[in-house]
């Protein structure tokens, strides 16, 4: 995503990112290790591609993302060792395996996951060992795993 590169830092966070809602973005992003990230999408469409990530958070990153729709892809935000933020206020559709997804040893950080809409995925919110501290108000439906809407286990 060109607009990462071209990006400000902003004090705490080292890209900080306001979308253009007029604007339709498509592409991923991969988020490098230790690295804060805050992203306001305003309603802007961000389109994935369909085999990959939409927004891979690297091993002890942060993003902090609100107002985007995410569409299309593996999965919508992904979270790797270690990586934590808020997402909320988003809406997740058409992914592959995941709209929400910690895995790879996913340590307990502060991850807050609350006021999403996700739909039409394998799993709404997939946690591969731990439950993000705080995951609620979500709207999770039309789910393809039946009774995995929220998979959290831990």
């Amino acid at each position: 995503m060109g607009v990462f590169n071209a990006a400000p830092d902003s004090g705490r966070y080292h890209k900080y990112i306001e979308l253009d809602p007029s604007v339709q973005y498509s592409g991923d992003l991969s988020i490098p290790s230790n690295t804060n990230v805050y992203i306001n999408g305003y309603g802007a469409f961000i389109f994935g591609r369909s085999e990959s990530f939409s927004i891979l958070v690297g091993a002890n990153s942060n993003l902090d993302i609100q107002n985007c729709v995410l569409v299309g892809g593996h999965a919508g935000i992904v979270l790797d060792i270690g990586a934590s933020g808020t997402i909320n206020n988003n809406t997740m559709t058409g992914f592959g395996y995941a709209g929400f997804w910690a895995w790879l040893g996913y340590t307990h950080t502060a991850t807050y996951v609350w006021s999403n809409i996700i739909t039409n995925s394998l799993f709404g919110l997939f946690c591969t060992d731990l439950v993000p501290d705080y995951v609620d108000f979500n709207d999770i439906y039309d789910i393809d795993s039946i009774g995995r809407a929220l998979y959290c286990p831990g």
